[in-house]
């Protein structure tokens, strides 16, 4: 199959990653954002996403889906490779430090060791999402179905065509 006609095929979640805004909620701390704030850059990139977001009802999956179709990747936690940690609007009550978690922790050391990844907020992040179009439309596609087995067998029947 020529490269040009190849099809990447993404599973829809099985599972929504989405967390439930409760009143326990309280808005992510500002304080450890880059400033000035840097431009989001979506091609060949990795991401990783922390908090609660306002983006997809919060649904993280979601937003690791439009990152990707805009050439992006994610990591699930912050490694020595990570470019863009992406803190959501809200801090859940389980992180380590009220108003900032681990993850964020973890970036700030490796940035003090001299990595290059950037903390940026839920806004600047949905802004350049809204800016850059989806490079890859028309290679990746959803395979529509409501449990596994059954995007599973849509999956086999495209696949079989």
């Amino acid at each position: 199959m020529p490269a040009q006609n190849k099809k990447v095929y993404l599973l829809k979640p099985y599972k929504s990653s989405a967390k439930k805004k409760s009143a326990k909620l309280v808005p992510s701390s500002k304080e450890f954002l880059d400033t000035p704030a840097p431009e989001i850059i979506f091609q060949g990139r990795s991401f990783c996403f922390t908090g609660v977001f306002d983006f997809a009802d919060g649904d993280r999956n979601q937003c690791e889906v439009e990152t990707k179709l805009r050439g992006g990747f994610c990591y699930k936690r912050p490694n020595h490779a990570l470019n863009y940690l992406v803190v959501g609007n809200y801090a859940e009550p389980s992180w380590g430090h009220g108003s900032y978690g681990r993850k964020i922790i973890a970036v700030l050391g490796f940035k003090s060791s001299g990595e290059k990844c950037q903390i940026v907020s839920e806004e600047l992040w949905s802004k350049s999402l809204a800016l850059a179009p989806e490079s890859l439309e028309g290679i990746q596609r959803p395979v529509q179905g409501f449990s596994k087995n059954e995007q599973l067998i849509q999956l086999q029947r495209d696949l079989d065509q």
